[in-house]
């Protein structure tokens, strides 16, 4: 998963770790997202939530 040009979150790649709503919850395994944070429901990754309408599926 890719996020568009369009987001903030643009050129940083990760794992998606929760996909419901119309937010997507992704790990930054790229460790260079400025606005990735740490959460209560993932005490042990930094993570970062893009706009379903601004992410690229680039495989199934």
């Amino acid at each position: 998963m890719k996020a568009a040009l369009t987001s903030k979150h643009a050129n940083h790649i990760g794992i998606v770790v929760n996909d419901n709503g119309n937010f997507i919850t992704i790990e930054d395994t790229d460790k260079k997202n400025p606005l990735s944070y740490k959460s209560r429901l993932y005490p042990n990754k930094k993570v970062f939530q893009l706009d379903r309408e601004l992410t690229i599926v680039l495989k199934d």
